[in-house]
């Protein structure tokens, strides 16, 4: 008997499995390829954001510095305003790069639109393009560079703007940096009528021309209101008497609880709690502008010349003073923006390294002051409300603590607050609080 043999075919399995291997290898790498190409254009997306985000603060922001949000109508700070905007916004872009390159300002300026039922709260929109992202991978289909685009608003928000009153739809204004040296609400350059009025509105907004007009560039001389008071309890005794005179022209100080945040290094041995809160910022109150009744209090019962002048001193030196007056390091010249009715800006030039003789933007003698009714005075405990905020730029000090002061902004408390929502910060030394409204 024979036994039938079966010639053995080989497996068509193993090059099936090849096939799929190779087919899913494919599939994998392509899918690696749009996922790492799909990750650098996000993050570059991401970068071009963030650098929209800034741009349109810092646009914003020169809008405040402008002095527009006190004089929204003036076609001169306008002007101005857009100059200032132009150039923070074209010189951030290459202090934030995209993919290493600079991000192209789209239509080559900064959008500032003034609406018609919000005139004192003007928007900055900034749109910026980062054009040929190189890709990797996507060459294999034929693309090897994309772009991105990204949009951000920023507002300058002002509580002057009287718009909607009676919705109670504007939320308070809390800056994060203020002085402890409280301003009654008397402007000597236009014969102690109000810097701000009863429903927020500024009495005098515009410029300042030497002799009268609006109030941006007014020079004032601010004083200390117990210089020459005796006794510890002489306040509480003289005060209503003081701010129920109409051409009072001074400031008083706050009551200081608790020593301030992070401060210059020239704060470093300041003796006082006070003198500390005038180098660095006041913390120990809440300046909140369109809160209730009285809402801060006066120190009633100490003197606060020496603290005022050893502060100051920080402020405008770099030193700790010693109890005499002081001019700044800082100087200010207003002379191009009175005769141009504003549309040149004011200029402050440096006084100390690296910057020496050059003019600059900023300066640790501009501050914010609280603008406090002097009619609502709590006399049992010292207590009166804030009304609005100034921005100042301080040039010196007397011996008796007086301040040389240059105003550079107003803002007030709107009629329409609503004192039960969360209040505006600013950063730094702006009255006028600038934030994102859309990105």
């Amino acid at each position: 008997m024979r036994t039938a043999k079966f010639a053995s075919r080989p497996s068509r399995q193993a090059g099936q499995t090849l096939a799929l291997v190779a087919i899913c290898l494919v599939v994998l790498v392509a899918m690696a390829a749009m996922a790492i190409d799909l990750t650098t254009l996000y993050v570059a997306r991401g970068e071009t954001q963030r650098a929209a985000d800034a741009a349109a603060l810092a646009g914003a922001e020169a809008l405040v510095n402008s002095g527009v949000t006190t004089a929204p109508t003036t076609a001169n700070l306008r002007t101005q305003a857009q100059n200032l905007a132009n150039g923070v916004v074209t010189g951030l872009l290459a202090q934030n790069t995209v993919g290493g390159a600079t991000p192209t300002l789209v239509g080559g300026a900064p959008s500032i639109v003034y609406p018609a039922n919000q005139a004192d709260n003007p928007t900055v929109t900034v749109t910026l393009q980062r054009a040929n992202v190189p890709t990797f991978f996507a060459r294999i289909w034929g693309r090897t560079l994309s772009t991105v685009t990204a949009t951000a608003t920023a507002e300058a928000y002002n509580s002057s703007n009287p718009g909607g009153a009676g919705n109670n739809s504007m939320p308070p204004v809390a800056p994060k940096c203020v002085k402890p040296w409280l301003v009654p609400n008397f402007d000597p350059g236009h014969a102690y009528a109000p810097f701000v009025n009863a429903d927020g509105t500024l009495a005098n907004p515009g410029v300042w021309n030497g002799g009268g007009g609006g109030v941006i560039g007014e020079q004032i001389t601010l004083a200390n209101i117990w210089a020459n008071c005796g006794g510890p309890l002489c306040g509480l005794a003289s005060l209503p008497a003081i701010l129920s005179a109409p051409t009072f022209v001074g400031y008083l100080p706050a009551e200081i609880t608790s020593a301030s945040g992070s401060c210059p290094s020239c704060s470093v041995g300041l003796p006082s709690q006070m003198s500390e809160s005038v180098a660095c910022c006041d913390t120990a109150n809440v300046y909140t502008c369109g809160g209730g009744g009285p809402n801060v209090l006066i120190d009633l019962l100490h003197q606060r010349v020496v603290s005022t002048l050893e502060g100051a001193a920080c402020l405008l030196t770099g030193g700790v003073g010693g109890g005499s007056g002081t001019v700044g390091n800082d100087t200010l010249n207003t002379g191009n923006f009175q005769s141009s009715g504003g549309a040149d800006p004011m200029q402050i030039t440096s006084g100390t390294p690296p910057h020496s003789g050059q003019h600059v933007t900023t300066s640790n003698q501009i501050v914010t002051l609280p603008i406090i009714d002097t009619t609502l005075l709590n006399v049992l405990l010292g207590q009166v409300k804030v009304i609005g905020f100034m921005q100042a730029f301080v040039q010196q000090t007397h011996n008796d603590g007086d301040l040389v002061i240059t105003v550079l902004n107003i803002s007030g408390c709107g009629s329409n607050v609503n004192t039960g929502s969360t209040a505006v910060a600013g950063g730094g030394v702006t009255p006028v609080p600038v934030r994102l409204i859309h990105n």
